[in-house]
């Protein structure tokens, strides 16, 4: 099950074998929000931050922070099509401590702003799909 993105990817679970990072993903699936710190999460589980990072990096192919990030990320990309809300609230309402540590989460994850996301939501949803790159690379809006 798709649970955020990670490097334009999703970050995908393995559901063919219980995982014990599975009490984890629900709490930051269902609130992108909370404190999701490595300290927070592993005394969730009961373990060491250390073995925490451990068994990020073999059932979820990432770490903490990256994980929590992507689904943040994924949060914000849906509030950001669906809603009014300004950057700022929606950067707040999915935990991001502010509109520019979102800002630098959606470049390193998506490559293109939430602006810029939001741009694009926009005029796919109403007058087609949007590419922001022309066939020689130079960035530009055109629609398709």
């Amino acid at each position: 099950m798709p649970v955020g993105c990670l490097d334009n990817q999703a970050v995908v679970v393995d559901a063919s074998e219980p995982s014990p990072l599975a009490p984890v993903f629900a709490a930051v699936a269902t609130y992108p929000a909370g404190d999701h710190s490595a300290t927070a999460l592993a005394a969730r589980l009961g373990v060491s931050e250390r073995h925490l990072g451990r068994l990020f990096a073999r059932h979820a192919g990432t770490s903490p922070a990256r994980y929590v990030e992507s689904v943040r990320v994924a949060a914000a990309r849906q509030l950001l099509a669906a809603s009014a809300a300004t950057i700022a609230e929606v950067a707040a309402a999915v935990g991001f401590g502010s509109a520019e540590t979102m800002r630098r989460a959606f470049l390193r994850t998506v490559g293109i702003t939430p602006g810029a996301v939001r741009r694009r939501e926009r005029m796919s949803g109403s007058e087609g799909e949007v590419s922001l790159r022309s066939p020689q690379g130079r960035r530009r809006l055109e629609r398709t």
